[in-house]
């Protein structure tokens, strides 16, 4: 039967959104949407994102969003992104102010269209976390409030008369508006009754009138008007003239061998470039009477090479004007915009200044470089303790030495001498010195004799003294005093700068520590202003780089792009530039890092759609049981075919139905390349996807883990809905559970605990503690103490909140229900009240499971189920209030590769529960385990469920396949984790100054989704003891590993000790050192674990070890440490 046939039965309205034709539209579209990150009022976004994609929106994940706005703000072309969510993702808005991407992308003339919620009120993190910024969030990345009138008020909006001309047609009420003087360039297109901005939108570009930041719909609830939202991203105005210059206008500090490029009006068919240093002139100047500066006319490009070098710290101006095609052939003059061009010299910044003597408290040496006393016309105060004053021993003369954080080549030396307010009687300004420089602080050259000109003892003192440094390559400078300009033996001085000539390579791209890199990587800089030629240096060995032996090539061009670049891998790399005929031919440059991306993706399933005629389902190219006669079935029967809620990135992935009750009991879908595939390149050694499982309806597995599904809306007034899975009991006892994982995303109150109930009724007395979805604090204890009577429940509590993995219990004495809490089985809390509920024996004790959403169910993991008292029978499974999903059948899942010679290798999923696991589960597959195929010719893919060679009847099911992809894991530390969740684990200090939820164990427990976090890790060392089940080893490294958000918390410095005096007993120090991965320019990915290898020299076996974070990565914003995984690696036979 053909498998487009099945559709045929099926009959899908498509109901357009009502905006008229979109013709061609003139924007590159986009829409956010992320289902692991947070949102807000905007609920989910599902809706919006798929009517947006309907209409050709591209939909971008967080992480897509990222590379999407860095290639609009570098093209600078004409483009809008729709949040479908309204927490901004921290991949974009990376901090508080205009620096951060999403700024940058409004500056560079983007357009951002946001609904609901207020503006940057939720910064959002990968796993759903979402951090309150509040209302400093639009404050400090817009640039104003994004709701500064009253709130609340619930107005019908009137539309403006430019609402009405970007498309607005239906009101909506308002709740978060803002002032309409709030921003200098802001377009009114919706106000409420008091004529405050329900809707609007802020201009970043000067001249603007339809780009920037759109706020429309500031309200809670209910979907967006979909007509609404299109037309104002897609809300146009004719461009004739020329945009985004680059370099920016008003921009300083320019290359002098800058390329201009623009980007051209609409109807422009060739540009006519006009440049030069006079205002007047480009702006006068045309075809008639070009003025000198017509410097190229009817070019069909948009960049332009300036045909001379520019000279230093010049302003330019220049002008394109746009030219139509046949038959007019129209002129569009275009805005005059202008740049500085670098300047000859720069200032040394990162200098420390010591001194060989005494001085008083707040007026030492270090005052002569920061900037304290000099005003914005570096004129310098009379304050003394802007100074430096210093008070010289007889056993030696006095000096103050400069040290830089490298060797420059240094061109002057400015001086304001010491400048109180009677200095002109005092005479403490130094007047004879001699200065001297060096390039190791060893070896030091006398540079010459020099006379420090007197301050003038006023406010308006500025630099009077001016040093030649005569181009000495130095990274010491050391000013020894021989006399002062008085009598008394004083010497100080106001300030000094040190002025360089930029000889060094700079600014390399990528930046220093960008992460995530695709390894076909092109390596740009800024040359230094000598070179002839640039040694480029390239290695994984920061040593090799840095001593030089690691020389790539040799080139004359200021960009390189190196073959060999392998996944998964941290590269160090440098350029020394070369030039010969210089006194010094090679200056070395710092050495800057990158790390690749682990994997490439080769099927994200992302390019299907639901037209069948054209073949472009997702079951044309992933074929299944309607071809191939298994079990399969790819894609759902009705539209959208592929899955687009339940995704690992993106906005779709594959749902695979399997049913092995039947012959041939295997069920297997396959995909045949059209191309050979080679997934070999860049050192790829593994191929890796990703799976997403159902929970069945009841499983106890050997280990005794339970896991259960479940749907309903909710236990809780008089009624209930619920799976319970239950035992009897007769008089007193209890029961407890772990709760190891909960699926939150049908609801934040889902819910999932143990319960005491009378009988299997809906409206049944009980008494339940569970742990929820994150509302309510993560946890609830409630009742019904009578029969289809109302409930009562107690939750957020004042320790909380929780969340899985967390203890909890039920106890049943006579009448009274007791509900408890504890982070480690130990250690119990009450919830809530006594509770009094007259049950007849026999009641049923068991675990009880809610998805508090009719429409989307839920699962659980329980593990450590114990019991107390008369408990008897085997357990027993109610659907209590609504019908109940039945979950998946345990079968294998396996994948199979087949090369272009007919080689096949199939590999079978190590954990055998693994479709019966909801949540996303990474699946790597090292090519080893793929013998007799050649990775380097791959031809087809299979997945599978069963087993395909000794194939037997077994269940059936859905599972969810995403981002499949080739490339290479982190390389990890060698040697094994040692730690283990039997560990007994104390934290550092062991004082309770964490989280309820975030404990010291869970820093071991191989679950990075859970994390330790200690409030004092800002202020002093924290971490954690630890005495491993596997008793006295050799440790002799770590891994580390993020936690869910908050990279300003990630540790960036360690201290690991070895005991064998007890857990609490004196520690011997093993190893200091850095975390440079956390610490890079870039903050490292969420819940991943450090790339570079943390290996020390260690051969002592401790029982006991201590590992102290002494400093984490922002401590100004910081207000904890926290660490998701800790590995203690140790070499074993």
């Amino acid at each position: 039967m053909c498998k487009k046939l099945r559709y045929l039965t099926v009959v899908t309205l498509f109901v357009a959104v009502a905006t008229g034709p979109i013709q061609a539209s003139p924007y590159i579209r986009a829409a956010y949407w992320d289902g692991n990150y947070g949102t807000a009022w905007a609920g989910d976004g599902v809706a919006v994102r798929d009517a947006l994609a309907a209409v050709g929106y591209e939909v971008l994940d967080a992480a897509a969003l990222k590379a999407w706005m860095d290639d609009r703000i570098a093209d600078r072309r004409l483009s809008v992104v729709v949040m479908c969510r309204d927490a901004v993702p921290d991949t974009v808005a990376e901090a508080q102010n205009a620096s951060c991407t999403i700024r940058q992308y409004l500056d560079a003339g983007g357009k951002v269209v946001w609904y609901s919620d207020i503006p940057f009120y939720y910064v959002t993190a990968s796993g759903g976390t979402n951090t309150t910024w509040g209302d400093n969030g639009s404050i400090n990345v817009l640039g104003f409030g994004g709701s500064t009138a009253p709130r609340d008020v619930g107005d019908t909006v009137t539309i403006t008369e430019d609402g009405q001309r970007w498309g607005l047609v239906t009101p909506w009420s308002s709740t978060r508006p803002t002032l309409p003087t709030a921003w200098p360039n802001l377009t009114i297109l919706a106000a409420n009754n008091a004529g405050n901005a329900s809707g609007w939108v802020a201009h970043y570009v000067a001249g603007d009138t339809f780009r920037g930041f759109v706020r429309i719909e500031d309200h809670t609830g209910g979907p967006v008007d979909m007509q609404n939202l299109i037309a104002v991203a897609e809300y146009a105005e004719s461009m004739n003239a020329a945009t985004a210059p680059q370099p920016d206008s008003g921009a300083s500090d320019v290359r002098r061998d800058v390329v201009l490029s623009w980007a051209a009006g609409d109807s422009a068919v060739t540009h006519d470039v006009y440049f030069g240093a006079s205002f007047d002139d480009v702006n006068a100047a045309s075809r008639s009477n070009p003025l000198g500066v017509l410097l190229s006319q009817n070019q069909t490009g948009t960049t332009f090479d300036l045909p001379d070098i520019l000279d230093f710290e010049t302003t330019y101006y220049w002008r394109i004007d746009e030219v139509n095609g046949a038959p007019d052939f129209t002129v569009f003059k275009g805005d005059v915009w202008s740049f500085t061009a670098e300047p000859f010299t720069y200032s040394v910044a990162n200098i420390t200044a010591t001194s060989n003597v005494v001085f008083d408290e707040g007026a030492g040496p270090q005052n002569t470089i920061n900037g304290s006393g000099l005003n914005a016309s570096d004129q310098h105060s009379t304050t003394s303790t802007d100074m430096w004053l210093a008070k010289p021993t007889a056993d030696e003369p006095v000096w103050i030495q400069y040290e830089f954080d490298g060797i420059y080549k240094l061109y002057q030396m400015l001086v304001w001498n010491y400048n109180v307010q009677f200095e002109l009687l005092l005479g403490f300004g130094i007047k004879d010195a001699t200065i001297e420089y060096s390039e190791n602080g060893v070896d030091w050259t006398t540079l010459g004799q020099v006379e420090l000109a007197r301050a003038t003892a006023m406010e308006t003192y500025a630099a009077n003294t001016t040093i030649d440094m005569q181009g000495v390559a130095a990274r010491f400078v050391r000013l020894h005093v021989n006399s002062g300009w008085g009598t008394m033996p004083q010497y100080g001085l106001s300030e000094v700068r040190f002025l360089h000539i930029p000889i060094h390579a700079r600014e390399p791209q990528p930046a220093d520590g960008a992460v995530g890199l695709s390894p076909a990587v092109e390596l740009s800089w800024r040359t230094g202003r000598e070179a002839a030629v640039h040694e480029v240096y390239l290695s994984t060995s920061k040593s090799e780089v840095e001593s030089g032996t690691a020389l790539l090539d040799t080139i004359t061009a200021s960009s390189y792009a190196p073959t060999g670049v392998e996944f998964g891998s941290r590269y160090y790399w440098k350029i020394d530039e070369v030039n010969d005929a210089e006194a010094v031919s090679t200056w070395a440059g710092p050495v800057w890092t990158f790390v690749t991306q682990e994997f490439a993706i080769v099927e994200g399933f992302e390019s299907y759609t639901d037209d069948i005629d054209a073949g472009e389902a997702i079951f044309d190219t992933w074929l299944d049981g309607w071809v191939n006669d298994t079990g399969s079935t790819v894609g759902y029967l009705e539209t959208p075919f592929a899955e687009r809620t339940i995704v690992q990135s993106g906005r779709q992935s594959m749902p695979l139905q399997y049913d092995n009750t039947t012959s041939p009991f295997y069920a297997e879908t396959e995909r045949t390349f059209e191309t050979i595939q080679n997934w070999t390149v860049n050192g790829a050694d593994t191929l890796r996807l990703f799976v997403a499982g159902r929970a069945p309806a009841f499983l106890e597995t050997a280990a005794g883990t339970i896991l259960m599904n479940a749907i309903g809306t909710d236990i809780w007034n008089n009624t209930d809905q619920l799976r319970y899975v239950y035992r009897t009991l007769s008089g007193n006892g209890s029961i407890v559970a772990r709760i190891d994982y909960l699926d939150n995303s049908p609801d934040p109150w889902v819910k999932a605990g143990v319960m005491v109930r009378q009988n299997t009724e809906a409206g049944a007395t009980n008494a339940l503690i569970a742990m929820t979805g994150g509302d309510g604090g993560g946890a609830t204890y409630q009742h019904r103490t009578t029969a289809n009577g109302v409930s009562e429940s107690w939750n957020t509590f004042t320790d909380g909140p929780f969340a899985p993995p967390y203890w909890i219990r039920v106890t049943r004495e006579g009448n009274t229900l007791l509900g408890y809490t504890s982070p480690d089985g130990q250690n119990w809390t009450q919830r809530g009240e006594v509770v009094t509920i007259a049950m007849t024996d026999p009641v049923l004790i068991g675990l009880a499971l809610t998805s508090h959403n009719a429409n989307q169910a839920t699962s659980a993991e329980f593990s450590n189920v114990s019991f107390t008292g008369n408990v008897g029978g085997s357990w027993q499974v109610a659907e209590i209030g609504v019908a109940q999903p039945a979950g998946n059948g345990i079968v294998p899942l396996y994948v199979a590769v087949e090369d272009a010679s007919g080689g096949v290798a199939v590999v079978t999923h190590p954990d055998e529960m693994i479709v019966a696991r909801s949540g996303w589960s990474e699946w790597a597959i090292p090519y080893s385990d793929l013998t007799g195929v050649d990775m380097s010719r791959v031809q087809t893919m299979y997945i599978g469920l069963g087993d395909r060679n000794a194939p037997s009847a077994g269940g059936s099911g859905l599972i969810y396949v995403d981002d499949i992809g080739y490339g290479k894991p982190f390389p990890g530390t060698e040697g094994t984790d040692i730690t283990t969740t039997d560990d007994v684990v104390q934290g550092v200090p062991d004082d309770g100054d964490w989280p309820a939820a975030e404990t010291p164990n869970l820093a071991i427990d191989n679950d990075p989704a859970t994390k330790f976090l200690h409030f004092k890790g800002v202020t002093e060392p924290t971490g954690i003891r630890v005495t491993p089940s596997v008793g006295a080893t050799v440790v002799t490294g770590l891994t580390l590993t993020t936690a869910n958000d908050a990279p300003e918390r990630d540790p960036v410095a360690f201290e690991l000790y070895g005991s064998n005096d007890g857990i609490d007993g004196s520690y011997t120090l093993i190893a200091t050192g850095d975390v440079p991965d956390f610490a890079g320019a870039t903050a490292w990915p969420r819940f991943t674990r450090n790339a570079t290898p943390i290996e020390f020299d260690n051969d002592v076996a401790y029982e006991h070890y201590q590992l102290l974070f002494t400093a984490v990565r922002d401590p100004g914003s910081a207000n904890s440490m926290q660490i998701a995984e800790i590995e203690l690696l140790a070499v074993t036979d």
